[in-house]
């Protein structure tokens, strides 16, 4: 899953796709709660099996994406993304709503 910070407008993300890709590729966003497909430009390196996509997009707090990064009609990654408030390097699902004790 990838998880974005929702107060950031520039986005940087990483994947390991399915190949390496040779030429541009179109990286579309599919809203969950709206259902609509939305095509992002974006600019992408490879690096040791990695791609880091770089792209600018205003996501709403806590809104569900559906990922699909295509070069042609190949597939090169299919995925999930979340937009959030918090600190993306420590996000919970929980946010600190549950907390667990031993008995």
């Amino acid at each position: 899953m990838i998880v974005v910070d929702s107060t950031n407008t520039t986005h940087t993300s990483k994947i390991y796709p399915r190949f390496e890709p040779s030429q541009a590729v179109t990286y579309e966003l599919y809203n969950e709660t709206t259902r609509e497909a939305v095509e992002i430009p974006n600019t992408y390196t490879y690096i040791d099996g990695i791609m880091e996509i770089l792209y600018t997009y205003t996501f709403e707090v806590n809104s569900k994406f559906q990922v699909k990064i295509t070069q042609g009609n190949d597939v090169i990654f299919r995925g999930k993304l979340i937009a959030i408030n918090q600190d993306t390097q420590n996000y919970s699902p929980t946010n600190g709503i549950y907390t667990y004790s031993q008995i």
